[in-house]
């Protein structure tokens, strides 16, 4: 049998990736101020209710630009904490570092997926949130979960993405993330290390399947019971009976974030481009007033 035909292609060093592509003076103040931010929201010592905004169909330079510029200018006319999502390309270490670096010059702190060790690598000094899907820390079929350790070395404040039904993993993995760890990823020379963590004692949980007022009010109510800091996850549509749907469902974060300071802000997600985010940021607007 003959071998498959592979082809390789070397990759720069996170240390060479980050001289050539770093931080201005100006745009680390932007990272620090959005860390701060995140950590006194999950602290609930942040007053306002805090949006992030993640538009999917924002895949480019000059959309991701424009995209952070719309949520700058929304956040400002409406009066609420905003943070964008950049979705980024990240299998180019150098595109995954222009993306959010354009996305910070308008002057918000940015949330990105870290997928695995080996991106958080790359991008880690350039995020004021770290989102994190259920395979970061979730075991997998033989037991494992390789990636367990990875919220603990994180220097941002971070986010686990988790359904109704993961809930108590999730939980038990912010617990865990507070504690020092050790996973395997790379150094800055881009060679394979096990990484040694001092934990991370800011984590909150996203609920991934916030799909009616009713699942909202539950999650949150029995995460508030644990004292666990939470986002909802709302999906954007764009028709009429979506919006009705949106309301209700504003509606009730709003609702919870009021009974309780571990309920901290709202994720929403725009699977295309979409007009209402105006709309909708003046809807969370006008029920905060009252």
């Amino acid at each position: 049998m003959s071998a498959q035909a592979q082809t390789t292609t070397r990759l720069d060093s996170p240390r060479v990736v980050r001289n050539q592509l770093s931080l201005n003076n100006e745009s680390e103040e932007v990272v620090l101020a959005g860390r701060a931010l995140m950590q006194r929201a999950i602290s609930g010592q942040e007053d306002g209710l805090l949006v992030m905004v993640g538009q999917q169909a924002a895949n480019d330079m000059v959309s991701v630009r424009e995209f952070s510029k719309v949520l700058q200018r929304l956040g400002a006319t409406y009066e609420l904490q905003c943070v964008p999502m950049v979705f980024y390309p990240q299998l180019d270490v150098y595109a995954s570092r222009r993306f959010l670096l354009e996305a910070i010059k308008a002057g918000l702190g940015v949330c990105a997926e870290v997928s695995n060790a080996f991106i958080h690598s790359y991008v880690d000094d350039l995020l004021s949130i770290a989102l994190l899907r259920d395979h970061a820390y979730l075991e997998d079929e033989d037991g494992d979960a390789p990636n367990s350790g990875l919220a603990s070395g994180i220097s941002a404040p971070f986010g686990l993405e988790s359904t109704r039904r993961e809930l108590k993993s999730a939980i038990r993995a912010v617990n865990e993330s507070g504690l020092a760890s050790t996973f395997y990823g790379i150094n800055g020379d881009g060679r394979s290390a096990l990484l040694n963590t001092g934990g991370n004692n800011h984590g909150f949980i996203m609920v991934s399947d916030a799909a009616n007022p009713i699942t909202v009010r539950r999650a949150s109510a029995f995460l508030s019971g644990l004292k666990i800091p939470h986002m909802a996850k709302i999906q954007v549509g764009d028709s009429e009976q979506d919006l009705t749907s949106l309301e209700m469902l504003l509606r009730t974060s709003v609702s919870m974030w009021r009974e309780s300071k571990n309920m901290f802000g709202v994720y929403l997600y725009c699977a295309s481009e979409t007009d209402l985010l105006d709309y909708l940021f003046r809807y969370l607007h006008e029920e905060l007033a009252k």
